[in-house]
């Protein structure tokens, strides 16, 4: 395929196995195509709409998917190692078992996408939306979710170590067996919370909004 494919219209196209290697599709219209497999390494799909499309397993290490549409897209068990999808929709995608270490989502909509065993580690997530999103498993160590709205967010077994949660929305989360260990909570909102079992030492937890549960608890939270 021509690495010059701007604005081109490939719906339901099927693309399995190609090489895209540094393709330009920005603006392209991708939606429901197959794209397993697909290498996509620094490719640039900002501004692509790929709703519904099929990125099951591609490797999109460093590849821009800035201000793109890829709601409902299937990405299980990609690799976006410092991937870029600032202001990107990503509502109700499958994210499990993807590798977005490293990666760009600040400004971005995950809002009830699953990302069950996936891997943030180090991930830029500020001012992210994922509310109702399933996320158990999911590691987000040293990752940055400053101003992010989990809001309803299932976080159960996540591993958070050294997550930057300031003033994040948690409301009514679910934070089973989670460990936030030397994670930045200041000023987060964690009211109507559900959390069972959570390890929080060494954390950071000024001006937090505590589970209604635990704001007598305090002491043992910490």
């Amino acid at each position: 395929m021509e690495s010059n494919a701007k604005k081109a219209v490939l719906q339901s196209a099927n693309l399995d196995r190609a090489n895209l290697h540094q393709a330009d599709l920005t603006e392209a219209t991708l939606t429901q195509a197959t794209l397993s497999g697909v290498d996509l390494t620094h490719a640039n799909l900002s501004g692509a709409n790929l709703m519904g499309a099929n990125l099951r397993g591609v490797n999109g290490t460093e590849a821009k998917f800035v201000r793109s549409q890829l709601r409902g897209a299937d990405l299980e068990r990609a690799n976006f190692n410092k991937a870029i999808f600032v202001e990107a929709d990503l509502g109700r995608v499958n994210l499990s078992a993807a590798n977005l270490s490293g990666a760009n989502l600040s400004y971005a909509s995950l809002d009830g996408a699953t990302l069950m065993g996936a891997n943030l580690t180090q991930a830029n997530l500020i001012n992210t939306r994922l509310v109702l999103a399933s996320m158990r498993g999911i590691r987000l160590d040293k990752a940055e979710l400053t101003n992010s709205n989990l809001t309803e967010a299932d976080l159960s077994w996540a591993s958070l170590q050294g997550t930057n949660l300031s003033a994040a929305t948690l409301r009514k989360a679910v934070l089973t067996d989670v460990d936030l260990s030397t994670a930045i909570l200041r000023g987060a909102d964690l009211s109507h919370a559900w959390a069972d079992l959570v390890s929080v030492s060494d954390a950071n937890l000024a001006w937090v909004t505590l589970p209604s549960g635990l704001q007598q608890a305090k002491q043992e939270f910490v």
